[in-house]
């Protein structure tokens, strides 16, 4: 009988720990801890006739994008009455936002990976922040019945040399996490958020577009960047973490 009841009560002092709440939001309610990882090379990203055909090029340049993102996030958190504190963010970290190692399935919405999350608090609680904002480029299929997927930002194209269309996009994301906080919330609507601008590719006078070089894109940085800004105040509207109504974007 006695080791029947030791038995039970080292279960139910199982129960009791695995049973605790969260901890509790320690930092400033108005202090941010920004994560940006979004890539720095533009994409160009192309769907061929044939399987054989598809192809997706990482270009390097000097546009800092991440850069010019945080300044962006700082400004518009700023608008909403929050403090951003930039982290920079270790490679293995980095490395698993990119690979979604980060999050867990849960009954219904993703969750903090225990050990992430563990990570991320750590983090908060020196930077004094209460909330911490995770800002990534992701890879998205083509269309719903189109098991191939492009990622980053950049240009796009379909079918051809020389394709028969093209397109400026940016697959930007975020999640706005608060201290203690385990579920990811529900963001923007895929369809919402598919904010791709359309445009002549006879425009960029190439023989081919797998040759594309970063300089062809220059002309098109500008609205790269407004796709991507987009992008990041529809999620912050979404939320209601800054004044402005929620815009969805028009398609393509």
């Amino acid at each position: 009988m006695a080791r029947i009841l030791a038995v039970v009560a080292l279960l139910f002092a199982s129960w009791v720990v695995s049973a605790q709440p969260a901890p509790q939001a320690v930092g400033d309610d108005k202090t941010v801890l920004l994560l940006n990882v979004i890539e720095s090379d533009v994409t160009n990203s192309h769907l061929g006739v044939t399987i054989f055909s598809n192809y997706e090029k990482k270009l390097a340049n000097d546009w800092d994008i991440p850069g010019w993102a945080s300044q962006q996030v700082t400004e518009l958190f700023r608008q909403g009455g929050y403090r951003v504190v930039a982290l920079a963010v270790p490679e293995d970290r980095v490395a698993a936002i990119r690979s979604y190692k980060h999050t867990r399935t849960g009954w219904s919405k993703f969750k903090l990976e225990p050990g992430f999350a563990s990570w991320l608090w750590a983090e908060m609680d020196k930077a004094g922040a209460g909330h911490a904002f995770i800002l990534q480029d992701f890879a998205k299929q083509y269309a719903f019945d189109v098991p191939v997927k492009y990622s980053g930002y950049g240009v796009v194209s379909l079918h051809g040399k020389q394709p028969r269309q093209a397109f400026l996009y940016a697959n930007i994301g975020s999640h706005f996490v608060t201290r203690g906080q385990v579920e990811l919330p529900n963001g923007v609507r895929n369809g919402d958020a598919d904010c791709r601008i359309k445009f002549d590719p006879s425009e960029i006078a190439v023989d081919d577009y797998e040759r594309l070089a970063v300089s062809d894109l220059v002309p098109y940085r500008e609205k790269i960047e407004s796709i991507i800004l987009r992008r990041i105040r529809q999620d912050l509207t979404f939320a209601k973490l800054i004044p402005g109504a929620f815009e969805k974007c028009d398609g393509f």
